[in-house]
């Protein structure tokens, strides 16, 4: 298991049971439902809920790294990560939420002309890292 997880915009719940997999339809530059027929064909007719396709179902209380979760406010995934991180406060695991308000799926900016908010997250994953991660001398 890693020591620390930084997820950046996540899928972590396959089965698309939050909400914003359709309140933002539409808001989301970059993701639409038709992620649905991808998501199909990755899981092959397996269950969408199997923690190995969707790690929001695991069980936590067998211990988790502390994990920084990023999403944007207009994305169809940021169910998933406000679900993930009630999921692992619940069971005691440090984790952190930023939501980006106005943000679609990915990086405001492209990484040759990153936007002020992308270095304002690549901060706070400074931060956390810092925070929670001591490498082994």
């Amino acid at each position: 298991m890693p020591a620390i997880l930084v997820l950046l915009s996540p899928a972590l719940d396959l089965s698309r049971s939050g909400d914003s997999h359709f309140v933002n339809e539409g808001l989301d530059l970059y993701l639409s439902r038709s992620i649905a027929s991808l998501i199909d064909l990755y899981a092959a007719g397996n269950d969408l809920k199997s923690p190995s396709l969707s790690p929001l179902f695991s069980d936590f209380s067998k211990g988790f790294p502390s994990t920084f979760l990023q999403a944007g406010g207009r994305e169809i995934l940021l169910s998933d990560s406000i679900a993930m991180h009630r999921a692992l406060r619940r069971a005691g695991i440090p984790a952190e939420l930023h939501i980006w308000e106005g943000m679609s799926h990915g990086p405001f900016g492209s990484p040759a002309a990153p936007a002020p908010e992308d270095d304002e997250v690549s901060d706070e994953i400074e931060r956390f890292l810092e925070a929670h991660w001591s490498p082994k001398p």
